[in-house]
């Protein structure tokens, strides 16, 4: 009954576009008009959707080991993608104040880097990419091999 449901409720969302479409493709006042409204309902939107964030960060705000416990996690999804040569390790610790990242070479070099925790989600989450592209990075350094991009790293 529930598959039944959602396949209504994604027709009725696309003859929606559809509609809104077809609206804002007519001449003149009319589209002029119709894309206006279709604007102002999509910025209330978006509006929405910041000022719940904002209500979701306060409520966290008093709690942050555990946001940043919750970035750990995200970064730790992550660096499993990440296709480590032989003997390398990582640690990811959450804190009070952000999340640091631990790699270990097999020759015992060790390279730490951490982020604090911002709050914002959007921010905190390229964070979490960024991290993981930098240990990309230092892997490829340390081990001279070629990035994705072609480029042959000095050596």
């Amino acid at each position: 009954m529930s598959k039944l449901r959602e396949d209504e409720a994604k027709k009725r969302k696309l003859q929606e576009a559809n509609d809104v479409l077809l609206e804002i493709g007519k001449e003149g006042k009319e589209g002029v008009k119709a894309y206006k409204e279709y604007a102002k309902g999509q910025e209330k939107k978006e509006q929405d959707q910041l000022s719940h964030r904002r209500e979701y960060l306060q409520e966290r705000e008093g709690d942050r080991f555990t946001y940043n416990k919750f970035l750990a996690g995200i970064l730790a999804k992550e660096m499993q993608l990440v296709s480590f040569p032989l003997n390398w390790t990582y640690k990811i610790a959450p804190n009070d104040i952000g999340v640091i990242l631990e790699l270990k070479s097999p020759d015992g070099r060790f390279f730490r880097s951490a982020f604090r925790a911002s709050g914002d989600g959007l921010l905190d989450l390229n964070a979490v990419k960024t991290f993981v592209v930098r240990a990309e990075n230092v892997i490829d350094r340390v081990t001279h091999r070629d990035n994705d991009a072609g480029i042959i790293l000095p050596k």
